[in-house]
This record gives C-alpha cells, sequence and structure tokens, in this order.
C-alpha cells in the first residue's frame, strides 16, 4: 500500500473517510426532531425507501472493517483472551441490548430499531478497531512520543511536561468557546426549556434584590409554565441555588455566559480532582475527552441547573482531597458549603451525592479521613442548606413547603409530584416521555432505559458506544480503590434517581444523570489506562472515535437545539430592527412558544425602560393592561394561521393608551 516514511497509508485514510462517511448515514438514518422527543432510528420500510443510500453506506463500512480484521487474528484473539470472562461479557453484552434503543409504539418497530443499533455500532467498533490496528507503528510511536513529551500521560510521566501547566487551562478555553457558540447560534442566548425559562424569570428579579415579584396586572397574559401567582406574590417554582448564581450573570446583562464559564470551570476542578486522586496523566486524558463532549458542552450552553451542580459535587470531592494534606476542618467545612449549595441548586442530588462523597471520606479505601473531620462537613452543609427556610416561607408561608413542591400540588394535584413509589405518583401530561401511571418497577426500568441510551450516545458521541471502553474494562478487571469514588458516584447519580417518576426527559441528554458525567469521563480514562499495557493501539481507538464523533455529531446535534421546542431568537430580532424600546408589546400567537421566546426578554421587575411583552390571549384584558403600563408605545407582533407563516410586526407603534386592534 502507497505510504512516506512511515506514515498512514492511503488505504488507511480511505478507511477513516469511511469511518466518518459510516457515522454521518448513521445519524442520517436518525429521526431526531428539534422538540422533547427521543431519538429513533427509522424504521426498515423507511430506510428501503428513503434511507437506503446511508444504510448501504454503514454497510459498507461493516464489509471494508471485517475485510482487513481477518488479517489481524493473532491480536483479536489477544483481546478476546482479555476479555475471557463469560459471565462478565454476558453482562456486557445485556447492557447494550439494553441501552441500544428507546422502546417504540410498538413490539416489531423497537425490534428493527435493535437490529439497527447493533449493526450500526458494531459498524463503527470494528471499524474503529480496524484503523487502530494498522495505523502504522512508526506513526503511532511518533505521535505518541512527542505528545508525551509535551503533556503527562496516564501512569507515565513522573515529571510534568511542558504544556501540562497549560493544558488543563487550554482545555476550559475551549469548552467555554464551544459553549458560547452553542448558546448565540444553536439557543440564541434564550432559555428553551420550561424549566429554565423558569430560572431565568427567578435570576432577573433576584438580581434586583427581590425574592419574588407582585401580580402581573393580568395572570392569563403573563402566564408562564413553571411560574405561579399566587394573587400576593408571584415567582419561579425552582429552588434558589442556581437562580441566584444566574441572578450574577442578569446583573450585568449576560445570564447566557453563566453556564458556559461553569463548564470550563468543570474542566478545571475535574483536572484538579484528578490529579490528586490518580496522577497528572490521568487527569490530563479525563479533560481532553470532557474537550469532546457533546453532552457537556450543550448542557453548558443552555440555562439549565445541571452545570452548578457538577461544579458543588467536583468542589466537594476537591476539598476532601485537599483536607488530607492538612487544615482539615476548613477544607471538611468548604465541602459541606459545597453539598449544603448543592441542596440549595437540586436536593436530590444532594442526598443521593452526600453520603458518597462522605462514606468516602472516612472509609478505608477513600480518603481515610477521621470520623470527627465530618463535623465540619456536617455543620456548613446544614447551615448552608438552612437558607431554603427563611426562603420557603417568604414564598409559601411554611419554611418547611418548598415553592418547588407548592407549584407541582397546584399545577398537577397534591402529592403527584413527589419522591417514592406508588399508583398515584406522577402526572399524565406527558405520555410520549413516562407512559405509564404510578410509579413502579416498569418505570424504573424504562427510565433507566432512557437515560442509559442517551447516555451512551451523549457521553463523547462515539458511533461505538460512549460507554464501550467502560464495559470492556469492567470485563477485563483491573480496577483498584481508587476508582470507588468514580463508580459511586455514578450509582448514586443513576440508580438513586429510581426514586423520582421521571427520568428527566430527552432534553439535553440524560440530564438527570448529568452528575454521572464527569465521573464517567474519569472510568473511560482509567479504562484506557487498564488496557493499554496489554492492548496498546487502544489509545489510538479512543484517539479516533473521539474525532470522528466530534467532528460528526456536534454539528449534527446543531440542528436538533436550533429553535428547540420551537423557541427562537425571532422576537429580539423583531425588537432590535424595530427598536421597539419602551413599550409595550402584545404576543399574538397560538402557539406558546412564540410568547415564551419573548417573556425571557422582559426586564427583571415590569418597570424600566425596557420592552415589556405579554401574550395576547384575552382580548377583556387588553384594557387593563394598556391602563398598568400608561406612557408605553403599544406594537402586536403576530403569526399567521398559514403553515409557514413567521412572527412579524402586525400594528405599531400605537400611541400609549391606544388599544390594540
Amino acid at each position: 500500500m502507497l505510504q512516506r516514511r512511515g506514515g498512514p497509508s492511503i488505504a488507511w485514510w480511505l478507511l477513516l473517510a469511511l469511518a466518518f462517511a459510516g457515522q454521518i448515514s448513521a445519524l442520517v438514518l436518525i429521526n431526531a426532531p428539534p422538540f422533547a422527543i427521543y431519538q429513533h432510528y427509522k424504521t426498515w420500510p423507511d430506510i428501503l425507501t428513503s434511507g437506503l443510500l446511508p444504510a448501504l453506506s454503514v454497510a459498507v463500512e461493516l464489509v471494508a472493517a471485517l475485510f482487513v480484521l481477518v488479517r489481524h487474528g493473532s491480536v483479536i484473539r489477544q483481546g478476546a483472551r482479555a476479555l475471557a470472562r463469560p459471565v462478565r461479557v454476558g453482562l456486557a453484552v445485556g447492557v447494550v441490548l439494553f441501552a441500544s434503543a428507546v422502546p417504540a409504539y410498538s413490539v416489531s418497530r423497537s425490534l428493527q430499531e435493535v437490529g439497527t443499533s447493533l449493526l450500526v455500532t458494531a459498524a463503527s467498533a470494528l471499524m474503529l478497531l480496524a484503523l487502530s490496528l494498522t495505523i502504522p507503528a512508526p506513526a503511532a510511536e511518533s505521535v505518541g512520543s512527542r505528545v508525551a513529551g509535551r503533556i503527562s500521560l496516564p501512569g507515565r510521566s513522573v515529571q510534568a511536561g511542558e504544556w501540562d501547566r497549560l493544558l488543563p487551562w487550554a482545555v476550559a478555553g475551549w469548552v467555554v468557546l464551544l459553549a458560547v457558540c452553542a448558546s448565540w447560534f444553536a439557543f440564541e442566548r434564550l432559555p428553551h426549556i420550561d424549566d429554565s425559562v423558569s430560572y431565568l424569570f427567578q435570576a432577573k428579579y433576584f438580581s434586583a434584590g427581590r425574592l419574588f415579584l407582585p401580580p402581573p396586572p393580568d395572570s392569563a397574559g403573563f402566564v408562564m409554565s413553571q411560574t405561579l401567582s399566587d394573587g400576593t406574590r408571584w415567582w419561579g417554582y425552582g429552588f434558589p441555588g442556581w437562580p441566584a448564581v444566574l441572578s450574577l450573570g442578569a446583573l450585568v446583562g449576560l445570564p447566557w455566559l453563566v453556564n458556559p464559564l461553569l463548564g470550563g470551570l468543570t474542566v478545571l476542578l475535574t483536572h484538579a480532582v484528578v490529579r490528586r486522586l490518580y496522577d497528572r496523566g490521568t487527569a490530563n486524558l479525563t479533560v481532553l475527552l470532557l474537550a469532546v463532549s457533546p453532552w457537556l458542552i450543550y448542557m453548558s450552553g443552555e440555562f439549565m441547573a445541571h452545570s452548578l451542580s457538577a461544579v458543588w459535587t467536583l468542589i466537594a470531592v476537591l476539598a476532601v482531597l485537599k483536607a488530607v494534606a492538612g487544615r482539615r476542618w476548613a477544607w471538611m467545612a468548604l465541602a459541606g458549603a459545597a453539598l449544603g449549595a448543592l441542596f440549595l441548586t437540586r436536593p436530590i442530588e444532594a442526598f443521593l451525592v452526600g453520603p458518597v462523597v462522605a462514606g468516602w471520606a472516612i472509609a478505608r479505601f477513600g480518603a481515610r479521613l477521621k470520623l470527627r473531620d465530618l463535623a465540619p462537613m456536617v455543620v456548613a452543609g446544614v447551615l448552608v442548606a438552612g437558607i431554603s427556610l427563611p426562603y420557603n416561607a417568604a414564598l409559601t408561608g411554611d419554611p418547611l413547603y418548598a415553592p418547588f413542591t407548592k407549584w407541582g400540588d397546584v399545577t398537577w394535584g397534591v402529592g403527584k409530584d413527589r419522591i417514592g413509589f406508588g399508583p398515584n405518583v406522577g402526572h399524565g401530561a406527558w405520555p410520549n416521555i413516562d407512559p405509564l401511571p404510578g410509579h413502579g418497577l416498569p418505570d424504573v426500568i424504562l427510565n433507566a432505559n432512557k437515560n442509559l441510551f442517551m447516555t451512551n450516545f451523549e457521553l463523547f458521541g462515539w458511533g461505538c458506544g460512549s460507554l464501550l471502553l467502560i464495559l470492556a474494562a469492567f470485563v477485563s478487571g483491573g480496577w483498584d480503590r481508587r476508582d470507588v469514588l468514580a463508580v459511586g458516584l455514578v450509582g448514586a447519580s443513576t440508580l438513586g434517581y429510581s426514586i423520582y417518576w421521571f427520568s428527566g426527559g430527552p432534553d439535553l441528554g440524560a440530564r438527570y444523570w448529568y452528575q454521572a458525567l464527569v465521573p464517567l469521563a474519569i472510568l473511560t480514562a482509567r479504562a484506557t489506562t487498564i488496557f493499554t499495557d496489554r492492548l496498546p493501539r487502544v489509545p489510538v481507538f479512543v484517539v479516533l472515535a473521539s474525532l470522528v464523533g466530534f467532528l460528526t455529531v456536534m454539528p449534527w446535534r446543531f440542528g436538533k437545539y436550533h429553535e428547540y421546542r420551537g423557541v427562537s431568537g425571532a422576537v429580539r430580532r423583531l425588537a432590535s430592527a424595530n427598536h421597539f424600546g419602551h413599550a409595550l408589546v402584545f404576543i399574538r400567537s397560538a402557539d406558546r412558544e412564540d410568547y415564551q421566546s419573548a417573556f425571557s426578554l422582559n426586564p427583571p421587575t415590569l418597570s424600566g425602560s425596557e420592552t415589556i411583552y405579554l401574550w395576547d390571549r384575552n382580548p377583556d384584558a387588553r384594557a387593563r393592561i394598556v391602563n398598568a403600563f400608561p406612557g408605553r408605545s403599544i406594537w402586536v407582533v403576530e403569526r399567521g394561521t398559514v403553515p409557514g407563516d413567521t412572527l412579524a410586526v402586525w400594528a405599531g407603534p400605537l400611541p400609549p393608551g391606544t388599544l390594540p386592534p
């Protein structure tokens, strides 16, 4: 085969091109509309009629990979011997099958999708393996030596490389840049999910020094999901931790920048934790894996609370690791404060993660601190978490009755939205996401399937499955006591959520399992290290899988998240083009998403010189609303009734006090 100076041959580059073509084709075969719907492969009849070319591309990839691999039988046998544990192999295969697809509307449709998923996964895995085995040894060794000369690699470098100090900062900057791009271009600097719309609403009035707002002049005109006007107060339903942090961005007019910065902070904290828990090389590999994670980057581009909750957990773990070296009471108090802040952000995750961190801190296989060292952690955690009591009392009148719970009781019925099991837990408003009434074992299984499926896809975007190396390392063995923390955090963040009836839905990946993202990246880096001594080409496999996944899934995901759930920057563009200014803008549309796009642009307290937007749902309330906001010019923005119509200015500017027709 043609090649130069020990570099890859032309045939190798053609195989790499086929790997890219195969993953692109696999994505083409997926239906992933920009709505809260789980993605599914097309049915076989649909593939035969409209997806035959992509399917043939995947088939060619599979055949080409098998053709190459038959020439490397000895290496394949060596790898098989490393995985020769039948019981564990069976369990790993069961996980792969379980995570291959989300059940569809019929058994036959679901079986078709499982078959398609397995073929696509096999084609990608075998092609990546073929590429890893056929890259010339001099080329692999040359690249490896250059990298090792500049950054520490897992288990190899004792002395820091010349790029080691820069690497975590460079990766953090990369993640911030990509998350900013996602926020600016895909999400258009707007929250797209009901929860995040409410969070931004809270953050804005927090930034104005308010715990709540007075009721709007017309509740129907300012109605928005996950907010509640109880006659005396108007507030967002979320726990106060995330809106309080988000309010710092709202205070300077840049709330959309907060989560990208938290994404970068996640990288820095992860590197600091892993460097102390393992070594610098493992820390470097872990953050490099995070740098290509679609899950991390797109979550860091939206307004959800999960990025902050992951940061609080990492701060708690880092503080415990620092406590080992000295000043235990101070560092353990910081760990407790971080867990208390996690409670203020996502309480269920504090209850799931807190015991793991505390248990690991005093365990013989963990940080090996004394039981008494937990005292400052507990005290600080209780004090910080206790902030929720006066906050609850201010909004609901009862320190033990959270606004989140009150909103759920008012919206769905008392006791419906709660932790636990039973026929009356949960509600039936989202049958496409939660098809079974109540919460029991079948729901636990279905929720686990959905979240495992999304995690396997979103974690790194690997066509072979992002959990492949972890499963292979589970089969082969080689873990040690240092891995207990990551395994414990994964278990708590995944199995622990079984006590809640809702899976979290398909928004931004397995968002209820987001606490598992960093631990899974750590375990993937460890699995790479475990296999490298026995199978030296495993790092090449990881690099190729990450490269192909990142360059295909990241832009493809943009298509799902641009104008996701129908929310867009159209109203903002109209405001800029028409200079609404000190105005009252009626949004006249049957689509809730049109008003949701405008609601997030409202000023913090419905006052000042900024534009106020309301949903024109009730003609009888127009006079009341116009009278409530004197001195403002009047505009009407309308979406036509013909399919394909867009938002446009229908009337305005009308003089202040004018009732819009």
